[in-house]
């Protein structure tokens, strides 16, 4: 493993990430230290919470704060910043109201002060609204960027101004209740995601966005999705949790994992007084599944894979080899994540436990082997198992002992096909406040670190030259919170092969950078 070491932090560094912060609308210049490439023309785009409160009304989770985007924009070898609140009705009417109006991924909504007794009462029976505080990723169809979080709301923004436009209901254009906060592109720009359906037997879709012909104002790419694949759960009335699915060149990849969401709870949430984290329940003795849908006769291949329970938000990338599919996760032993990111734990993303902390796994499938490759695969490490009942069972290879999570990789040039790296979030020391950024070599498993005291890096992303002939040939951008008294947060870019600084961009310490989750970057 090699270190880039910056500099050395203080102990009096505040080392809250869940603090509310100013939007800056207009854009701010940036002080440049080293050398912005003259290539590197574009904008890096984030979303996250920026608003932890109204009035005094307080959010629960790291998934809660009201949404704000963010932006860095690279042109000629400066970079501007600006951020905005995204104006969602979770915004908007909170603000009206001085209090929480909708109930969060971990925050339920409070009630009226100005109600009566009796209509406060009855108003808990009531099923929580569902929010539209798209927090969590940006979409692109094409020239159309989307704000969304896991419900069935996302919002048009106008990447230029941060600006917020239509706020679009999912369910309005294909039949799902909430839709995955991760979608795939193929290069031809066609792009997919995948929701699931709630009522009933749950089942889980993959959703089709044809490329965009003509781009307006008034257009919405959704209005042109399809359904292209479908799963029934496996899990009566219980659907499986999920925050993203994988995609290889014949196949889309769903792990139906054992944190199911209990609809009973979340219909009595209201009443309760309590969120939706509240209603979802983890089986550690149930066996996770992967679940397969061929990508031309969009049918679910019926072979039924498992392994020991695990828990994931971030597929890495998928992709087919020698009649095999192999599928690389961040898994966990448990979702105990979850709980750790509540805002009353200030280590946010940095502290983390280790008997589960995230580890870029690789399982191998096998799709096309006879039975004998079944017993002995040739990939050191994985294994995949024949059982006496038909099914196969998979235990992962782990690439390196180093913990990581925010998995981003070339993706132009390497979803769905074999890789060699993959870069992300990480730290040392289980109960360390530095939150570092890696890059992994899948192959042989060696890490390149960069580290700075008392900081938290942001997703990091990968963008190649113009003239890229290896995978790593580019830059990798991070937005940096730097919790130091009197130090500037700025906007981190690595040399994508070496993994050494290029250059930061700081914004002035007046300014501060919200806790940003997932973001693009935008040519």
């Amino acid at each position: 493993m090699s270190t880039a070491t910056a500099a050395t932090g203080t102990a009096t560094a505040n080392l809250n990430p869940y603090k509310t912060v100013e939007e800056h609308p207009e854009p701010i210049e940036t002080e440049v230290k080293g050398v912005v490439p003259q290539w590197l023309t574009g904008s890096m785009i984030r979303v996250g919470p920026g608003k932890f409160e109204i009035g005094e009304c307080k959010y629960k989770h790291l998934f809660d704060g009201l949404a704000m985007l963010h932006r860095f924009n690279m042109s000629g070898g400066k970079v501007m910043y600006q951020s905005r609140f995204l104006r969602s009705r979770a915004y908007v009417e909170g603000l009206a109201n001085n209090r929480i109006m909708y109930t969060e991924f971990g925050t339920s909504e409070y009630p009226d002060p100005c109600q009566n007794i009796f209509a406060r009462f009855f108003a808990r029976f009531l099923p929580p609204k569902m929010t539209d505080n798209d927090n969590i990723n940006l979409w692109t169809f094409g020239d159309e960027t989307y704000a969304c979080t896991e419900t069935n709301f996302i919002h048009h923004i106008y990447p230029e101004t941060l600006g917020t436009g239509e706020r679009v209901n999912i369910s309005d254009h294909v039949p799902v209740h909430g839709a995955v906060a991760h979608n795939h592109t193929d290069p031809d720009g066609t792009s997919y995601g995948m929701g699931s359906t709630y009522y009933g037997r749950p089942t889980y879709k993959v959703i089709k966005v044809p490329p965009v012909v003509a781009a307006s104002e008034e257009s919405c790419a959704l209005k042109r999705a399809t359904i292209v694949g479908s799963l029934v759960g496996q899990y009566r009335v219980f659907p499986s949790y999920f925050h993203s699915f994988g995609m290889s060149e014949n196949y889309f990849i769903f792990i139906e994992q054992p944190l199911l969401l209990n609809p009973f709870k979340l219909m009595t949430a209201k009443l309760r007084g309590v969120s939706f984290v509240d209603a979802i329940e983890w089986y550690p003795e149930v066996k996770t599944k992967f679940r397969l849908i061929n990508r031309q006769t969009q049918q679910e291949v019926l072979t039924t894979y498992t392994a020991d329970a695990f828990f994931v938000f971030h597929h890495i990338n998928s992709y087919e080899d020698d009649g095999n599919l192999i599928i690389d996760v961040v898994g966990y032993n448990d979702p105990s994540i979850i709980n750790r990111l509540d805002t009353q734990n200030n280590s946010s993303l940095s502290a983390i436990d280790q008997s589960s902390s995230p580890q870029a796994r690789r399982y191998v499938v096998p799709i096309k082997s006879d039975s004998s490759e079944l017993i002995e695969q040739r990939y050191p490490g994985a294994l995949a198992l024949l059982k006496n009942d038909g099914t196969i069972h998979c235990s992962p290879k782990i690439l390196a002992e180093t913990v990581l999570e925010l998995p981003r990789i070339n993706y132009e040039k390497c979803n769905g096909k074999q890789y060699k790296y993959v870069y992300g979030i990480s730290q040392e020391g289980q109960n360390s406040y530095r939150s570092n950024l890696c890059k992994l070599d899948v192959e042989s498993g060696e890490t390149h670190m960069w580290q700075e005291d008392d900081v938290q890096a942001g997703e990091p992303i990968f963008v190649p030259t113009p003239d890229a002939v290896h995978e790593d040939d580019g830059v990798v951008l991070s937005s940096v919170i730097d919790y130091k008294p009197g130090h500037p947060d700025f906007l981190l870019i690595l040399d994508g092969k070496t993994f050494t600084e290029v250059a930061r961009a700081e914004i002035p310490c007046s300014v501060r950078l919200p806790v940003g989750i997932h973001g693009v970057y935008m040519k």
